[in-house]
């Protein structure tokens, strides 16, 4: 089901690897309300991307995950960057603009920030309300390698037993 709701989402929007990024950006930051007492409750509720779907609402946690979920049904690569108290998605730089200066530089490539808390985000484009936020990521998770997270502060990758 996430499959035909990804080829739906960008049926119409051509080849074009970003016009395909930013449209599932745009469902996922306008089509699903954040969600504030899920954001500030005294625990972490994490759904997966049908649950998030379902509910129409959830933190960055759960809208980062279901960004992160159809940005696979398109084959996009991504990372995932751990801020103090907030998650997001970032996406190759490719052609998107950096005008807003929100990226990140991993592994040797700049990274462009999909921010799915603002309503009308726009990849290399939108300013955030809390830029030094995302200046603080303290660690990356590349999907790929499932085992591997980096921790931006030591310059080292986590090790799981």
């Amino acid at each position: 089901s996430l499959q035909r709701l990804t080829e739906a989402l960008v049926k119409d929007v051509g080849p074009d690897r970003e016009t395909r990024i930013q449209t599932l950006v745009d469902f996922v930051a306008n089509e699903i309300a954040y969600n504030y007492t899920e954001a500030v409750g005294g625990r972490e509720t994490l759904k997966r991307a049908s649950e998030t779907l379902m509910t129409r609402n959830g933190d960055c946690s759960n809208k980062t995950i279901l960004l992160a979920s159809l940005l696979e049904q398109i084959g996009e690569e991504y990372i995932l960057l751990y801020c103090p108290q907030h998650i997001t998605v970032a996406v190759p730089m490719g052609n998107f603009p950096n005008d807003n200066k929100v990226d990140f530089d991993f592994d040797n490539r700049l990274w462009a920030v999909a921010e799915t808390t603002m309503k009308g985000f726009q990849v290399g484009r939108s300013k955030v309300d809390r830029p030094e936020i995302l200046q603080l990521v303290n660690y990356v998770q590349d999907p790929k390698n499932m085992e591997t997270i980096f921790d931006v502060n030591s310059g080292e990758f986590l090790k799981f037993f």
